[in-house]
């Protein structure tokens, strides 16, 4: 029984295409929004030269997939966000805690910490 053939148009290197076609064809496609195909087709010749390597598709589209993982997706905010402000502070050293962490002057180890009233807003650490 003979095999069938795919559809080129659902395939993802379509080889009914000629190299030109093919990159407008790649620059089409939702998921490389954002990726200058040429310029990237451009750095992977002058690579393959540099390198003594064989340009193919497939080295293109392996190209593509690490300048696509590299740009950045944007998600867009919920319109109606429920998210509460962030609070706002008068105090940017004990966050209005009233006291912060020190180095502990009577233990023997370094990383030893205890309460200190903050020196920026003068309240005495809870006991």
């Amino acid at each position: 029984m003979p095999k069938k053939k795919k559809d080129p148009t659902v395939q993802k290197t379509r080889p009914d295409l000629a190299d030109g076609p093919w990159i407008q064809w790649l620059e089409e496609q939702p998921e490389n929004r954002g990726v200058d195909i040429p310029a990237l087709f451009d750095r992977m010749i002058s690579w393959c030269v540099r390198k003594g390597q064989q340009p193919t598709r497939r080295r293109l589209l392996a190209w593509l997939d690490n300048e696509r993982s590299a740009v950045p997706i944007s998600i867009p905010k919920p319109k109606n966000s429920t998210a509460e402000p962030a609070p706002s502070y008068n105090c940017k050293n004990c966050f209005d805690l009233g006291y912060i962490n020190v180095k502990d002057p009577s233990s023997p180890y370094s990383w030893a910490l205890t309460d200190a009233p903050c020196p920026a807003c003068s309240k005495t650490p809870p006991k």
